[in-house]
């Protein structure tokens, strides 16, 4: 009875606003998951995505060292993606430096 419920509201919100946005997030999740399993704990801490949108997986990183290794591997980081959610899932991957608050200025 449960999984008969939980395929109609699939097919329900197939779709639909919600959908997208759900598929976003684990999209965003599932990247998260990928730095840490390539780079570990550290490269967690170091990068995080933080969005999705139009096929451009965002990813903020605190330094340029992350940022070009995963410059380095994004082919591999994009087939993974889109191998567990479809093809154009990601097309390209966009890091943006995280901007650190200079505590010499307080």
């Amino acid at each position: 009875m449960a999984e008969q419920l939980g395929s109609i509201m699939k097919n329900l919100m197939a779709g639909t606003n919600i959908a997208k946005q759900v598929q976003k997030a684990l999209i965003v999740e599932f990247a998260n998951e990928l730095i840490n399993e390539f780079w570990g704990k550290c490269g967690g801490r170091q990068a995080k995505a933080i969005s999705v949108k139009n096929g451009l997986l965002k990813i903020e990183c605190q330094n340029s060292i992350i940022a070009q290794e995963i410059a380095l591997k994004k082919n591999k980081f994009i087939e993974r993606i889109n191998e567990k959610f479809g093809a154009a899932a990601v097309l390209k991957i966009k890091t943006t430096l995280k901007a650190v608050a200079d505590s010499s200025a307080l």
